[in-house]
């Protein structure tokens, strides 16, 4: 089903599941807090999108990540994050209550696309190498080890 932008944004705007941007959230590096990584961000008017060795990024081209999420629910998440990490020794941050928020057609239109949830190497079996960094690892088979990335 198709609709005008403006039909697009009214039924955005009476839905409390979906948004009309997606969010990319970022966090302290090893050099820089994380408000000079998003002052760099905004001054270099780039975002630098991870790869395999820096981050879960599958096949050979880095990726940006963003949350298709209303904003209640990515601070729900931030929340969550937060309350995980409690009490752990040197817990991974993956990212802070800090980022940019982008309207969704405006991504769109830069190359942003939505993701394959899959197994990995499920995945790879029917992606083109150049489209690999679509796939964001789900699997639910150990009940010991759930990876679940569905909430970006």
């Amino acid at each position: 089903m198709s609709y005008t932008k403006k039909a697009w944004k009214r039924r955005l705007a009476e839905r409390s599941d979906l948004s009309s941007q997606v969010v990319h959230l970022t966090r302290n590096t090893k050099d820089k807090t994380v408000v000079e990584v998003l002052y760099k961000i905004v001054s270099d008017a780039k975002l630098i999108g991870s790869s395999t060795q820096s981050g879960f990024i599958c096949g050979p081209m880095p990726a940006v990540c963003f949350q298709d999420a209303p904003l209640t629910a990515i601070c729900q998440n931030v929340f969550f994050e937060q309350k995980y990490n409690e009490g752990k020794q040197d817990p991974k941050r993956r990212y802070l209550a800090v980022g940019l928020a982008f309207p969704k057609d405006y991504a769109y239109a830069k190359g942003a696309r939505p993701v394959i949830y899959d197994k990995t190497s499920e995945a790879k079996r029917f992606l083109p190498a150049d489209q690999q960094w679509r796939i964001v690892n789900f699997d639910l088979s150990n009940e010991d080890s759930f990876i679940d990335w569905t909430h970006e």
